[in-house]
């Protein structure tokens, strides 16, 4: 597949419309993101068409991404199958989709990835991780700040 995936507007406003499938290599995509890094080959079904002036570009976007638990930061995999649904009002003579993919991956990646939904974290003492062993850090003490509600104060 053409790694730029330029779509000429030409092309589009004479079929009406212009399919475009295949598999693209995450290389192409890069630089991606801090958050995540893609692993490809990422597979594309997507469909241009005209639409009065503007050049719409819809369909999926799927593969799979490493990212970090945000609970105790281990790396894992996760696939991802993403819509993409969007409008380039002044198009000029060539759209480029491989940047329309780029910006709706980027804007997919999970803010709070875990491992597991059970992770129980690092401990905030000494840094251990808590979902391989028990680090034996006793349990964090009271609070020394006093918490009032409706006026009554607790210790």
């Amino acid at each position: 597949m053409d790694q730029t995936l330029r779509i000429s507007l030409s092309q589009v406003k004479e079929k009406g419309k212009l399919d475009l499938r295949g598999l693209l290599d995450a290389a192409a995509l890069e630089p991606f993101s801090d958050q995540a890094r893609l692993f490809g080959p990422v597979a594309i079904e997507l469909e241009a068409s005209w639409q009065e002036g503007r050049v719409g570009i819809s369909g999926l976007v799927a593969g799979e991404w490493e990212l970090e638990c945000c609970r105790c930061v281990a790396k894992l995999r996760a696939g991802y199958g993403v819509k993409i649904d969007a409008l380039v009002e002044d198009p000029g003579s060539v759209v480029d989709a491989l940047e329309e993919i780029r910006q709706t991956l980027l804007l997919a990646v999970p803010t709070q990835p875990y491992c597991r939904p059970d992770c129980r974290g690092l401990c905030p003492r000494c840094g251990c991780n808590r979902n391989e062993q028990e680090c034996g850090c006793a349990a964090a003490p009271p609070s020394r700040f006093k918490i009032t509600t409706r006026g009554k104060t607790d210790a």
